[in-house]
């Protein structure tokens, strides 16, 4: 059960790759950023195009989920492909946070960003506890797609009150 939910995390995350490239160069622009209104224009910029890049790439890998994994790891696997699925909406919208919370801590506030990894955190195991033992790697998936939800609604509460954006300058 552990390897199967944890093949299902590790493809899922790969999609991580394209918003945690561009959140690790927003720390450094961020922190030596004199202008903060162009600095928010092109975070909310660059958060709306990598989204929708994301759920590109998340509605894809849903249609090709169980094909995919039964060739990179056998029908032993299979019942990755239901995890995956389960997994990818947390993932797909976590994408906005790995950009936000980097402009966070980089104009200093990283007590932002430590509340919400503490409430997900709760959140993680809370549901750990009710939901694996009920639905296995299921319920662990769903578990950690809330839990990243969760991460990126604070994180997006932070930062539009930072900065007084509206959520679809950051969306849409």
């Amino acid at each position: 059960q552990v390897g199967i939910y944890t093949n299902a995390v590790a493809l899922g995350e790969t999609m991580w790759q394209i918003s945690g490239s561009i959140g690790t160069v927003v720390f450094p622009m961020t922190t030596n950023s004199k202008d903060k209104r162009n600095m928010k224009e092109f975070i909310n910029k660059v958060t709306r195009v990598t989204f929708t890049i994301i759920v590109i790439c998340a509605i894809m890998l849903i249609i090709i989920s169980k094909p995919l994994i039964l060739l990179l790891l056998g029908k032993d696997f299979a019942k990755s492909a239901t995890a995956l699925v389960l997994i990818i909406p947390g993932i797909t919208v976590f994408s906005i946070s790995n950009i936000l919370s980097n402009y966070i801590a980089g104009i200093g506030k990283i007590e932002k960003n430590i509340i919400a990894s503490v409430t997900a955190c709760i959140v993680t195991v809370s549901l750990d506890f009710i939901l694996i033992p009920r639905i296995g790697i299921n319920g662990a998936s769903i578990a950690s797609s809330i839990s990243y939800t969760v991460f990126t609604m604070i994180t997006l509460f932070f930062y539009t009150r930072m900065t007084q954006s509206k959520l679809s300058d950051l969306l849409i």
